[in-house]
């Protein structure tokens, strides 16, 4: 699905892609409607609604009509449904407001009712026809949307419904009845837009992140440009509190505030040259950010393009919910006739008690409530977990990960850093200026050893010399520093040296242990002579360990997967306490995660390309943030954080999901049951038919909106 940000796109020569801002839907039955609608439409093909991002995205093919005149005709039919298009503007957001028309039409209706409650101790004839009149007037905008829908073979929308029963209340001479209806229909729509507009919350502080103007670096002058239309190259300056508009590699070292994407609360520091996303906010200094994504492919938007495609990947509760609700709607029309029938034939009963209470009934036949329980519920859980880093891409991965009974980790950059670092050194020689000529020549490479030594030397401020270096195919590099030859040896070349008895025996035995430990050992050797070995190792990350703990709390086994060697994959699975599988290419571990799958559902996280097939063979595949982008591109989900705590967070926010799925089924149903029950026994009416309708869908709503905050 294309990014919800883009207003006109072509898709390939034959095809062309729309988008537009839905205004008035109220709930996903409104959105249901105008996707039926117009995919009647010759040459619509595809119709993409997303009720909470209030988007509406069309793919139609390029005939005749031009596309202004399609999108004309679009509109057009949108409006006879009562829903307003507007077109899809950068980071467009909706607040929901009575405008004029809406408050002259209920000014007018108003009056009017006033009025025939005022004449009607003088004359009661003329206050029913001025009440039958303010009945028609309200009925008017519902009619239209109704007598729409029937002759597009939608029978039984809601709108149809509370017309049957406003006009049978006037029949039966239940004026008041059928005013109050009428004001509870309308005022309950208003309602349940406020409740719904509160689950756009979390995406619309998303969108507002962004600033709308940049400083722009060009030839040397700062240029205040629209963020818009920044490009890839551009460089940009960013002061202490402003926020970063687009993807970038940082040109400074600098304090950045991630929250806003991460949930992580302290600002982190970034160094020159690291990747930095859009949204994260400058703490400390000015700084100077070159820019890499393209406009709509930054970290922002590719968050809110999830979000607004997790609606057209339902979860298969979802699927089940929307078939029943087929069945649901003609259930309770029947079950409607019948009680309009049945008692009057069969029981003697007065047909106007009869007549009135089968539209009681009737009314119980929307299916609103139990339409929006399941999106209402994932909607809110994919924009909490959105701000809190983690992404989902629909609900079918929220369901799954609700029930998933093992996680399998990929070993490098996932439970560990994926970075060497310095773990130990051992002096061959008195004279300890070795690993400072080791520096020296190591500088000049970009080797991941290399680097590891660079980070100890600005760690420590180790004063390096100029010096000048060869690499040396499948040994080492050496290098000549203040007159001085420096080696430093692949851990097989050097080791012949130390079996030569060159050095000691313990010496030789503290390399040994490094290496079973699972350290790589490099040697260095000054003008011929051993001089000193540096050992090093991946670290694990610091909340591997504890995300390890929580899920195994939650009932959650978790395994290693990893391409290392034995004596590695171990040393790093008995830190942290899990069961590993050593040596596997990419293809051996989706072999493996198909053996694991026998005993339950499994998620994988990893982070590479040789991740990629084991993700997809997952039944959720789950990519680290900062991963390949053929591993993120496999994965359903991804922590953007780089945090292995939001892997629980993402899988307790699941199961809260479907927790409160299973309220919002029993509370929509349960309204309907209860009243449907006294209705049939003459306790309750039409108002209290409306008001279970209504309250049911705002309940439902409101209990999904608990999702948006941290259990």
């Amino acid at each position: 699905m294309p990014s919800c940000h883009d207003n006109h796109k072509t898709q390939n020569n034959s095809t062309t892609i729309k988008s537009w801002t839905v205004e008035g839907m109220h709930c996903p039955e409104c959105g249901q409607k105008l996707k039926e609608v117009l995919e009647q439409e010759e040459d619509i093909q595809t119709v993409i609604i997303n009720f909470f991002d209030k988007k509406l995205q069309v793919t139609y093919k390029k005939g005749a009509a031009s596309d202004s005149q399609k999108s004309k005709s679009i509109t057009l039919i949108a409006s006879r449904l009562g829903l307003v298009l507007k077109p899809v503007s950068e980071r467009q957001t909706e607040t929901t407001t009575l405008n004029k028309k809406a408050i002259l039409f209920w000014s007018i209706g108003a009056a009017l009712v006033i009025t025939a409650i005022a004449i009607r101790p003088v004359t009661v004839f003329f206050s029913k026809t001025i009440l039958s009149v303010a009945v028609f007037w309200g009925l008017y905008p519902t009619f239209k949307i109704a007598y729409f829908q029937i002759q597009k073979g939608i029978w039984f929308g809601i709108e149809t419904l509370v017309g049957i029963a406003c006009i049978g209340a006037l029949f039966l001479g239940d004026y008041t009845e059928a005013i109050v209806v009428l004001v509870l229909f309308h005022l309950g729509e208003y309602l349940e837009d406020i409740a719904a507009g509160h689950a756009q919350k979390e995406i619309k502080s998303l969108m507002k992140l962004a600033p709308k103007e940049t400083l722009v670096i060009k030839n040397g002058q700062r240029i205040r440009t629209q963020s818009n239309q920044l490009q890839p190259g551009d460089i940009i300056q960013l002061s202490p509190g402003d926020c970063l508009p687009a993807d970038g590699i940082l040109l400074e070292s600098a304090s950045l505030d991630q929250s806003a994407l991460t949930g992580e609360s302290l600002p982190v520091e970034k160094k020159k040259g690291e990747f930095v996303t859009a949204g994260v906010l400058v703490v400390n200094p000015t700084i100077l950010v070159r820019v890499t994504s393209e406009q709509g492919h930054n970290a922002i938007d590719r968050v809110l393009h999830l979000i607004a495609e997790a609606d057209s990947h339902k979860a298969p509760l979802e699927r089940q919910i929307e078939q029943f609700s087929r069945k649901y709607t003609p259930f309770i029309i029947i079950a409607s006739l019948l009680t309009i029938f049945i008692p009057p034939v069969f029981f003697s009963v007065h047909w106007v008690v009869s007549v009135y209470r089968g539209l009681s009934v009737l009314l119980i036949a929307c299916p609103c409530a139990l339409v929006i329980s399941t999106p209402a519920a994932v909607t809110s859980a994919i924009a909490f977990l959105a701000g809190k880093g983690g992404l989902i891409k629909g609900g079918f991965v929220l369901e799954i990960l609700a029930r998933i009974k093992k996680v399998a980790f990929d070993k490098t950059g996932t439970l560990t850093r994926g970075q060497l670092l310095v773990t130990a050194t051992y002096s061959l020689t008195k004279n300890n200026n070795w690993f400072m000529l080791a520096a020296s020549v190591e500088q000049q490479s970009g080797h991941p050893l290399a680097k590891a030594i660079t980070a100890v030397v600005k760690q420590k401020k180790i004063k390096t010399f100029p010096a000048t270096a060869t690499t040396i195919v499948g040994k080492g590099i050496s290098g000549i520093v203040s007159g001085h030859t420096v080696v430093l040896a692949a851990p097989r070349f050097f080791k012949e040296l130390l079996q030569k008895e060159i050095v000691s025996e313990q010496a030789l035995q503290w390399l040994n242990e490094r290496e079973e430990s699972g350290n790589t050992v490099v040697g260095v050797c000054v003008d011929g002579e051993p001089c000193g070995l540096i050992a090093f190792g991946d670290s694990i990350r610091v909340d591997a360990a504890e995300s390890i703990k929580k899920l195994k709390s939650m009932g959650i086994e978790s395994v290693m997967l990893t391409g290392d060697n034995e004596k590695v994959a171990h040393r790093i699975a008995k830190k942290l306490r899990v069961a590993y599988h050593s040596r596997l290419l990419p293809e051996d571990k989706a072999e493996m995660l198909h053996e694991l799958k026998g005993a339950g559902l499994i998620a994988m996280v990893g982070d590479g390309i040789n991740d990629a097939p084991a993700l997809k063979v997952a039944d959720v595949g789950i990519a680290m943030g900062k991963g390949s982008d053929v591993a993120l591109e496999v994965a359903d989900a991804a922590l953007t954080g780089e945090k292995l705590t939001n892997l629980t967070e993402m899988i307790i926010t699941a199961r809260r999901t479907y927790r409160i799925i299973r309220q919002n089924i029993v509370c929509a149903l349960g309204f309907k049951l209860i009243v449907l029950c006294t209705t049939l026994f003459g306790v309750t009416g039409l108002m209290v038919a409306v008001l279970a309708d209504v309250g049911a869908t705002i309940v439902v709503t409101l209990n999904s909106l608990r999702l948006l905050r941290r259990s």
